[in-house]
């Protein structure tokens, strides 16, 4: 089995529906504009690589890794990014940096966000699962349908985030910010009548 390297190339307008992307290493390469729709990742690695303004839509992976990604003003629907991490390495940090982006079915299953910027993004009927959320920033987030259980978010950042849901009672909060009114709606999981 041959592994193709590629390393700083710059990928616009790239279009790939129902493929699978085998035994590839790909670099700091940077992708602009691009399309990937129902693609398979197998046995192949995407490390410190930049995706800018793409749409990535049910994306798998076999045995492979994307570490440390810079993601900015993208579309990605249904990707389990605890799929994302091959665990024969041990947990890799998926994503540095997610800013300005559009998430909907994402699943985040003992994934490591640990100081992650994670601003301004829409997060769409997601679900955060044994999460390590520390210092995690999410500012000015939409969290609208979005589950948080069972994760630690100490001194993560919600100020002016909205819509979150997250279980006081499953949950470590302990030194992290929000904001006034959005923060009321920790009290959700605590079954009172709030006048």
């Amino acid at each position: 089995m041959e592994i193709k390297h590629y390393e700083n190339i710059e990928y616009t307008d790239l279009v790939i529906s129902e493929e699978k992307i085998s035994n590839k290493y790909f670099f700091d390469c940077i992708f602009k504009n691009c399309k990937i729709n129902n693609c398979t990742l197998e046995n192949s690695k995407f490390l410190n690589c930049q995706f800018d303004n793409c749409t990535i839509v049910t994306l798998k992976s076999d045995n492979s890794d994307i570490k440390n990604a810079q993601i900015n003003k993208c579309n990605l629907i249904g990707i389990n990014w605890s799929e994302m991490s091959n665990q024969r390495y041990g947990h890799t940090k998926a994503i540095d940096k997610m800013t300005h982006s559009f998430l909907k079915y994402n699943s985040f299953f003992e994934v490591s966000l640990r100081k992650v910027d994670c601003s301004y993004n829409t997060l769409n009927e997601c679900t955060f699962e044994t999460c390590d959320l520390v210092l995690a920033n999410f500012k000015e987030c939409d969290f609208q349908g979005t589950v948080i259980n069972n994760s630690d978010l100490r001194k993560a950042d919600f100020r002016d985030a909205r819509n979150y849901y997250i279980d006081l009672k499953n949950n470590q909060l302990k030194d992290a910010q929000f904001s006034f009114p959005e923060v009321s709606n920790l009290l959700y999981s605590l079954d009172i009548k709030i006048d």
